[in-house]
């Protein structure tokens, strides 16, 4: 019987407490005093304002971003929001703290990363008037300039535009168009020219002679032999002679190549090899070239290539293009009788037809 008073009691003292907490009052137990009805502040990158708007007990609003590229003013229930651009390719992310007394919400501030997409590398055109549209994605503003007169560029929605007046200049004319978005700066090589008018014709191949340091020119005619489709120098005071260039119309470029049969002299074959000078290692792989991109010098009235290295040689600098004898069709170590002619730093210049 003594059992029963006791349970008794522990049942007492659990209501007794459980009473006495009911009376506590429980912070977790209120609603908020403000809260966030709608927002607008993810942006793209440039600058920009937004909005969030609250609904709260009629206390005072405050708010605050904890990024320096934010900046908010309060006006009633509503948190105006303004960002700066954003110059660089990645997002960023600003926490937006609203009050009201003592109690707050969060937003997070987002804004994008500069987007640019242009699909133009080089642009060609004939010697024609005309303009020729690009697509181009972007989310920030573009500045664009040109570096000449006769070549002008603009943007229309997503939408490059390159126009260029009527090229009667007889000979290459290239420009650059220059854009500017966010940080990034690059520039698009743009070449007005037609091949029969303007680079093919008489030309001369120059450059330093190897054997006593003068210069020395070889008479070429270029042009494009649709026979063998490929673009050749001609070199008219060797019979039959002919270097076999690449031609490149992007940019526009040419290429010479090693292991080149431009000929025979004297029962033998001529064929074309590549030197670096500095190391000197020589090759007659057909894989490996020298290229440059075609130019005109308004000073000297002429077109011309400077062939350089390109990388197609890997720890190696070509230097110099050689006219090769071998005693066979097929240029092998065992078949080279020696060096004919080499040209260090060769170029191609085309005078300006009268």
């Amino acid at each position: 019987m003594k059992k029963i008073p006791i349970i008794f009691s522990v049942l007492l003292t659990v209501f007794m407490v459980s009473s006495c907490k009911d009376d506590e009052i429980n912070p977790y137990s209120l609603g908020k005093t403000i809260s966030v009805v709608s927002q607008s502040v993810i942006f793209d990158a440039p600058a920009a304002t937004g909005t969030v708007v609250v609904e709260s007990d009629g206390g005072s609003i405050t708010a605050a971003a904890d990024a320096p590229w934010a900046t908010v003013s309060v006006s009633g229930n509503t948190v105006n929001v303004s960002v700066t651009e954003n110059d660089n390719i990645n997002g960023r992310s600003s926490q937006l703290t609203i009050k009201n007394g003592a109690d707050s919400v969060n937003v997070t501030i987002q804004q994008h990363g500069f987007i640019f997409r242009l699909n133009a590398n080089f642009i060609n055109f004939g010697d024609d008037a005309q303009e020729k549209s690009f697509d181009l994605t972007h989310n920030t503003d573009v500045s664009i300039s040109t570096s000449a007169d006769w070549l002008t560029a603009a943007i229309d929605g997503d939408t490059f535009k390159v126009a260029v007046t009527a090229n009667d200049t007889k000979h290459l004319r290239a420009g650059y168009v220059y854009y500017t978005a966010g940080t990034y700066t690059d520039s698009i090589r743009v070449a007005q020219y037609e091949f029969e008018k303007d680079l093919a014709g008489d030309c001369i191949l120059l450059g330093t002679n190897m054997s006593d340091g003068k210069k020395v020119g070889l008479k070429a005619t270029f042009s494009y032999d649709k026979a063998t489709s490929k673009y050749v120098l001609d070199l008219p005071e060797m019979t039959g002679w002919k270097i076999h260039l690449g031609f490149s119309s992007d940019v526009p470029s040419a290429s010479l190549y090693a292991g080149d049969r431009i000929g025979e002299y004297n029962g033998n074959h001529v064929f074309s090899t590549l030197l670096d000078l500095d190391a000197g290692y020589l090759s007659w792989s057909s894989s490996i070239s020298i290229s440059g991109a075609f130019q005109y010098d308004e000073a000297e009235k002429v077109t011309y290539v400077n062939f350089a290295d390109n990388g197609s040689w890997p720890g190696y600098n070509v230097t110099a293009f050689c006219f090769e004898l071998f005693t066979s069709t097929k240029p092998t170590g065992s078949t080279r009788k020696g060096l004919l002619l080499g040209v260090a730093h060769p170029m191609l210049l085309r005078f300006n037809p009268e």
